[in-house]
C-alpha cells in the first residue's frame, strides 16, 4: 500500500469520526433511544405522573358514570365499577328508594366531569379497599391532577361523608363541605331543596351500607328516638364506648367549633339517657363523657349500640356493638 492511499484512508476515517461527533451534538435535547422511555415517564397509555403521583395509584379510563358517586373505570381492558371514597350525592338511580333533591344534578357533574377521560385512582390503607357490593372505594384524580372526590363536595354536589376511620383527606373533604355551604353552590343554594318532594340532600344512602353500619331504633321500646340508618356521623361521632368504664368518646370531625348545650347520649338496649352534654366542641378535639345516670346502663354481655342526639331528637352518630 502506497503512503497516498494510507493517507486517504486516514482523512475518510476522521471525516466520519467528525460526522458522528457533529450528528450527536445537534440530536433534540431529552431524545431516548427508539423503544426505550425517558426517566420519569409513564409507559405509553398510562397517565403522566403528577406531583402526587404514587406507586399504589391505577391508570384507567371512565366508561361509564353509574351515578353523582359511582363510576366504572376499565383498566387493562377490564371495567372496575368504583365508588368514590369520603362522599356521599343525594340518591338518582336506587331500584327501591326515590330520586332525591339534587340527584341528577350531581350525576350531570360526574358524568360531566370525568366519563370517557383518563384518570388515576387509588384505594385508601385506613379503609376497606372493596365494600360489600363488591365495588371499589377510592379517591380519583384526573390527569390534571384533580382530586374528583373533593371536586364534587367542592362545588356543592356531594356531601363529606364521614366513617368512624378517617381518611387521608377527611379533614379537606369537611371543609370544602363548609366552604360550599357558606357560599350557597349548588345544592346547598338558597332554596334550591326547599319543599322539594324527592327528598333531603342529607344523611348517608342505602347503598352506603357498607360504609356506616346501620340499624333501625324503635322509638317505642328502646326509648332512643331517631333512626340509626340516617345517622351522618358528622359534625360529631361517637369513636369508642367503654362499657365497662361506662363512657362514651366524643369527637368534632367538622371544620368549625360545634355547642353541645342540650345533646345527648342513649344506650340503645336499654334505652336509657348515658349523659347530657355542655359545653362546646372544638374541631378535631375528643371529649370521653362519664357516665351521669347515677347507675350502670351499657351491657356487658350483650349487644348494646349507642347514639348522639342533639337538642331537636336527630341522631347525629351511631355507635354499633
Amino acid at each position: 500500500m502506497n503512503v497516498m492511499t494510507l493517507l486517504w484512508r486516514r482523512i475518510v476515517v476522521l471525516c466520519v469520526a467528525v460526522l458522528l461527533v457533529l450528528i450527536a451534538c445537534t440530536a433534540p435535547p431529552g431524545d431516548a433511544p427508539p423503544g426505550d422511555v425517558p426517566p420519569g415517564d409513564a409507559p405509553p397509555g398510562d397517565v403522566p405522573p403528577g406531583d402526587d403521583w404514587t406507586e399504589e395509584q391505577i391508570a384507567g379510563r371512565v366508561s361509564r358514570v353509574i351515578d353523582g358517586d359511582t363510576l366504572d373505570i376499565v383498566v387493562a381492558g377490564e371495567a372496575r365499577r368504583v365508588r368514590l371514597l369520603g362522599v356521599d350525592t343525594p340518591e338518582s338511580v336506587h331500584p327501591t328508594n326515590p330520586v332525591e333533591c339534587y340527584g341528577p344534578e350531581a350525576s350531570s357533574f360526574l358524568r360531566e366531569l370525568v366519563e370517557g377521560r383518563s384518570v388515576r385512582w387509588a384505594t385508601d390503607p385506613s379503609q376497606d379497599a372493596v365494600d360489600r357490593y363488591d365495588r371499589w372505594l377510592a379517591l380519583v384524580w384526573l390527569d390534571d391532577g384533580t382530586l374528583v372526590n373533593h371536586e364534587l363536595i367542592a362545588q356543592g354536589y356531594a356531601t363529606a361523608f364521614n366513617t368512624r376511620s378517617p381518611h387521608a383527606h377527611s379533614a379537606a373533604f369537611r371543609e370544602a363541605e363548609e366552604q360550599a355551604r357558606a357560599a350557597g353552590r349548588g345544592m346547598w343554594a338558597a332554596g334550591a331543596c326547599a319543599d322539594d318532594p324527592r327528598g333531603d340532600v342529607t344523611g348517608p344512602r342505602d347503598d352506603d351500607a357498607a360504609d356506616v353500619a346501620r340499624t333501625s331504633i324503635p322509638t317505642d321500646a328502646a326509648g332512643c328516638p331517631g333512626d340509626g340508618s340516617r345517622a351522618p356521623n358528622a359534625p360529631v361521632a361517637i369513636v369508642a364506648i367503654d362499657k365497662l368504664r361506662e363512657t362514651v368518646t366524643i369527637r368534632n370531625v367538622g371544620a368549625r367549633p360545634i355547642t353541645l348545650d342540650g345533646w345527648w347520649i342513649c344506650s340503645i338496649a336499654g334505652g336509657q339517657r348515658h349523659a347530657t352534654l355542655d359545653g362546646s366542641l372544638a374541631p378535631d378535639e375528643e371529649r370521653v363523657i362519664a357516665n351521669d345516670a347515677g347507675e350502670s346502663i351499657w351491657s356487658n354481655g350483650n349487644p348494646d349500640p349507642g347514639v348522639l342526639v342533639d337538642p331537636r331528637g336527630r341522631v347525629v352518630s351511631y355507635w354499633p356493638d
